[in-house]
């Protein structure tokens, strides 16, 4: 049983580094490049949101990208975090239940954290998006860490 919960463990916490630094990674970018688009417009743009919905959008995420920036850098610690969980996992040391919650908290923190955003049908998906779907895999990963560690120290406990 230890081994399938290993097996999930590296499945789930090796796409949540994945996914983590890819999200850190467009987190980032479109901060950039929301920045650079708004830049010295931002007055303008607001004033033109009164009427059109998506100048609306854009001045209203234009206000969020240091909140962006924030979740990016959320999603990368949760990245780090996950393949720290999966070494130490494998190495056996008493510190996974803490770790695997750091995983979880950090994942969970950075999705509500960054802003949800569309930028219209060709864009890839926004930070929080792919924040729902790294909480996910962080939840599942870190659970299987952790049952990994409880029926090594239940066997280890027996023996």
């Amino acid at each position: 049983m230890r081994k399938v919960a290993l097996v999930f463990a590296t499945l789930f916490l090796l796409a949540t580094t994945g996914l983590g630094i890819l999200a850190t990674n467009r987190g980032l970018k479109d901060a950039k490049a929301i920045d650079e688009i708004v830049g010295p417009y931002k007055g303008a743009i607001a004033e033109a949101g009164k009427a059109d919905p998506e100048a609306a959008q854009l001045s209203s995420l234009a206000q969020k990208t240091g909140k962006l920036k924030a979740g990016a850098v959320l999603f990368g610690i949760a990245a780090v975090l996950a393949l720290g969980l999966l070494v130490v996992t494998f190495g056996g040391k008493p510190i996974v239940p803490v770790l695997a919650g750091a995983v979880a908290l950090v994942a969970i923190i950075g999705t509500f954290v960054s802003p949800q955003y569309d930028l219209g049908p060709l864009a890839p998906a926004s930070a929080r998006s792919l924040g729902y779907v790294i909480t996910a895999l962080a939840l599942v990963g870190a659970g299987a860490a952790w049952g990994a560690a409880s029926l090594k120290r239940r066997r280890g406990a027996t023996a």
